[in-house]
């Protein structure tokens, strides 16, 4: 789902995460989605973010707004993949900033990425988005990765 031309398989994932999250209720229902960013690079590599095209299918089904384009990368960094554990806090350091504080400001956010491996960069994005207003953060993903 990562490439182009997979986009159905993302909207049908995106399909199934709101379906299992109306199974769980949360204190504070989410009322905006927000989709991990890529850089635009590898976007532009890629064909597109995985992570927008989960929250497009989402949103779709749960009936919230999704906030595209509140967080962006303001370097290129290092693939998280590739890199141990305690070098993708540095990797991440000052890498993304909040872009559109006012869209995410006073709501509960449902951060969305396809894979989440030590949980770095989803830890980096609700750090910034609490700083910025946000009153809570949540996080779904497809996968949860090991390594």
């Amino acid at each position: 789902m990562k490439r182009a031309g997979q986009e159905p398989i993302a909207l049908a994932l995106g399909e199934v995460l709101a379906d299992r999250l109306r199974e769980r209720p949360f204190d504070a229902f989410p009322n905006v989605l927000v989709p991990v960013p890529t850089h635009w690079l590898k976007r532009w590599q890629r064909g597109g973010n995985p992570p927008e095209l989960l929250c497009e299918a989402m949103a779709h089904k749960l009936h919230l707004p999704v906030v595209n384009n509140a967080i962006r990368f303001r370097r290129r960094t290092r693939k998280q993949g590739t890199l141990l554990p305690a070098e993708r806090q540095r990797n991440l350091r000052e890498a993304l900033e909040v872009v559109r504080a006012h869209r995410v400001a006073g709501k509960d956010v449902l951060l969305v990425d396809d894979v989440m491996t030590t949980g770095a960069t989803v830890n980096t994005l609700a750090r910034l988005l609490l700083r910025c207003g946000s009153l809570s953060v949540r996080v779904a993903v497809i996968a949860r990765a090991t390594g």
